[in-house]
């Protein structure tokens, strides 16, 4: 259920490269203005934790064959991290790249 990180950085690269590469007329607007990709990952962490706080938590209530309940969560993580936490990981690598563009 994870997947949906995907689609949020394609969502930002294009937030980022469409309007950038309609004010400067330029195709290699990326390498021109590098810190425009620490920008994306700005957008990306901030769209993650707006849509992981949205994304419906479903508990299922079932009992084993002792009686037992177990309770299972339907979690929506990516490589075992929430997608709401990946904003600490889209803003660490994007204060990165912005760091590695201004310099």
């Amino acid at each position: 259920m994870g997947f949906i990180i995907i689609p949020i950085v394609m969502a930002s690269i294009a937030l980022v490269y469409f309007p950038a590469l309609f004010i400067t007329g330029n195709n290699d607007v990326m390498n021109q203005f590098p810190y425009l990709f620490g920008l994306v990952f700005f957008i990306a962490g901030t769209l993650s934790w707006f849509i992981g706080n949205k994304l419906p938590k479903k508990e299922q209530h079932l009992f084993d064959e002792n009686g037992n309940k177990v309770i299972i969560k339907n979690t929506h993580s990516f490589f075992f991290i929430e997608v709401k936490y990946f904003i600490i990981v889209f803003y660490l690598i994007g204060l990165y790249q912005l760091l590695k563009g201004l310099f």
